[in-house]
């Protein structure tokens, strides 16, 4: 459904003039992906008919914004040739594939005062600093009702828990043993975690997840196990390279980052490599894949009924949203609705329904990981016409 002339002309406006809140830009996103090159031309020739030079219209860089979304310097979409002001007319096509890369680099306000359309007694906050820590004895350590500071000590290892949910290993003096020392960390629902590894490497933790570890590397491997999601920075060691277990394969690494996310409920694992050099194996490759930056492979999981028919995909890919969680944000760009709940599912701890055939659809957010669920709700209703109703921990979206 189109939105009547007089609320998209307010919109439009106060886009090309640059003052839209973040809810009229998510407001009109949302009616972007209803519409056609026709349905905008309109509104481009009023734009282009009173743009004057100095105007916020002006300081966008459209060639730089076209450029970013397309990869290139030609326009591969039809764009009207009534617009003799090129940078009007790629305008126009940016913003009929590209609304959420706009979103991303127009400047932000924090004008929060629209009421939440999603209307809750018993709202649901985001999730939180929350894991447990297993050591090698068995013992587990609930870390978000312990002190800060040293929680135990294992061999010649001490453990310390720091501010802003971040646990440090530091090895105080050479202990083989240690290296049999097979610790624990897991996050449930609702809850994340940060981890120094003994060589300085670090890892992010997202809800949902676990990565078992030494309490110290042996001098001949560095490897963990991990499942959910984990984002990685590899502390630098040509003569010891670092080994991550997944469920469905393995991950070798020299000193990199890189994000795996191997849930369960996910239909394929991925891994994502930012920056640096990753091999990857698995059951159902005969030689090793090797990842360059930006780049991402998807494979199946190994206990999928379907694993056979499914493909090893590798692809180029923009990074900034699969790590954007461990920045507490959710950024969506054209991500698929039932993927985009399957992360709001983990983070607040909340059981989703999508009612009707919806899931497959695309939705363009950037938001923050802070804000309570009503509140997230709403501005996500913005971007396609979306209903969301909060009943206790179950959710429940529709057209």
């Amino acid at each position: 459904m189109l939105p009547s002339n007089d609320r998209f002309h307010y919109l439009f406006s106060r886009y090309t003039t640059n003052q839209c809140t973040q809810d009229e830009l998510q407001e009109l996103f949302g009616h972007l992906r209803h519409m056609n090159a026709e349905d905008l031309h309109p509104y481009m020739d009023v734009l282009y008919a009173n743009i004057s030079p100095g105007a916020a219209a002006e300081k966008i860089s459209w060639d730089e914004l076209y450029e970013k979304i397309t990869g290139s310097e030609q326009a591969s979409i039809p764009v009207r040739k009534l617009f003799p002001y090129r940078r009007v007319a790629v305008a126009a096509a940016v913003l009929l594939v590209a609304a959420s890369a706009i979103y991303l680099l127009l400047p932000k306000s924090n004008d929060n005062s629209l009421p939440p359309t999603v209307a809750s007694s018993n709202d649901i906050p985001p999730g939180q600093d929350l894991a447990v820590l297993t050591l090698a004895d068995g013992t587990r350590i609930t870390l978000d009702s312990s002190s800060n500071g040293n929680i135990a000590s294992q061999g010649g290892i001490r453990i310390i828990k720091e501010a802003d949910g971040k646990l440090n290993y530091q090895v105080q003096q050479g202990d083989a043993a240690s290296a049999s020392m097979i610790n624990m960390l897991s996050t449930p629902r609702g809850g994340q975690y940060r981890l120094t590894l003994p060589d300085g490497s670090r890892v992010w933790l997202n809800a949902a997840s676990s990565i078992r570890y030494p309490a110290a590397f042996s001098n001949t491997q560095r490897s963990v196990e991990i499942t959910g999601e984990a984002y990685f920075e590899i502390a630098s060691n040509s003569k010891l390279p670092f080994k991550v277990k997944t469920p469905a394969g393995e991950i070798n690494v020299l000193g990199t980052s890189f994000n795996v996310n191997a849930y369960s409920n996910e239909p394929v694992v991925s891994t994502t490599l930012i920056s640096g050099k990753v091999s990857l194996t698995t059951n159902n490759l005969q030689q090793p894949i090797v990842l360059k930056p930006g780049q991402q492979v998807t494979y199946p999981h190994p206990m999928e009924e379907q694993v056979k028919s499914q493909k090893i995909e590798i692809r180029s890919i923009d990074t900034e949203p699969v790590i954007a969680w461990t920045r507490n944000s959710f950024m969506f760009t054209n991500t698929s609705l039932a993927n985009a709940m399957r992360q709001i599912e983990r983070w607040y701890n909340v059981e989703v329904t999508i009612k009707g055939d919806i899931g497959r659809e695309g939705i363009m957010a950037n938001l923050s990981r802070d804000m309570p669920i009503s509140k997230l709700m709403h501005k996500l209703s913005l971007t396609g016409h979306l209903h969301f109703s909060i009943d206790g921990k179950k959710i429940t979206v529709t057209r």
